[in-house]
């Protein structure tokens, strides 16, 4: 077999494994001073934030925050509602200028309609009027044919027997004022 080689660290024969205990006891002891130093040092602001905190001006303070928080919450939700009734307010105002546009539109149209139903009966009351003289002149003919019509019978009655009668007469002329009136 081949020989192993073991190496080990060389302990000085000086220094007694009791003695470097004791040692490291003291060094242990001495370094809780300033763990406990650190300790108070960190305690003691906390303690303060802790009764700071639970102090009454700190309580009322929250106690404001919570209730400028809610003031908020319930103004938002309003201002949201009231954008909403908004919305819909201008839906209907457009909706309504719409119907209005359309309306003055319908009544424009309806007064162009008017206008010329007006131009219109104005036309028909002049061929109204026309007519009228027509026919007041077709009446004046006419009493001027029975006239001479008289006047030839009587002449025809004296030279003749062949003349016509009232009633052929009066037809003849309403057949020629009709005539007359197509």
């Amino acid at each position: 077999m081949a020989p192993t080689l073991y190496h080990y660290l060389p302990v000085s024969m000086e220094d007694d494994p009791k003695k470097l205990k004791l040692g490291a006891n003291k060094l242990l002891g001495w370094m809780w001073i300033p763990l406990l130093l650190l300790v108070a040092i960190l305690l003691l602001p906390l303690i303060i934030f802790g009764v700071r905190a639970n102090s009454k001006a700190c309580k009322d303070g929250l106690r404001a925050e919570q209730e400028c928080w809610n003031s908020t919450q319930l103004l938002k939700h309003q201002l949201i509602m009231a954008q909403e009734v908004l919305a819909e307010t201008e839906g209907r105002a457009a909706s309504c200028n719409m119907t209005l546009v359309t309306m003055m539109d319908s009544l424009e149209k309806e007064k162009a309609q008017g206008h010329r139903q007006q131009e219109i009966v104005q036309e028909l009351r002049g061929e109204i009027e026309k007519l009228k003289q027509d026919l007041q002149d077709t009446h004046t003919e006419l009493e001027q044919l029975r006239k001479k019509d008289e006047s030839c019978r009587l002449k025809m009655n004296s030279n003749s027997g062949n003349s016509l009668s009232p009633l052929e007469i009066t037809v003849l002329l309403t057949l020629s004022l009709r005539a007359l009136l197509a």
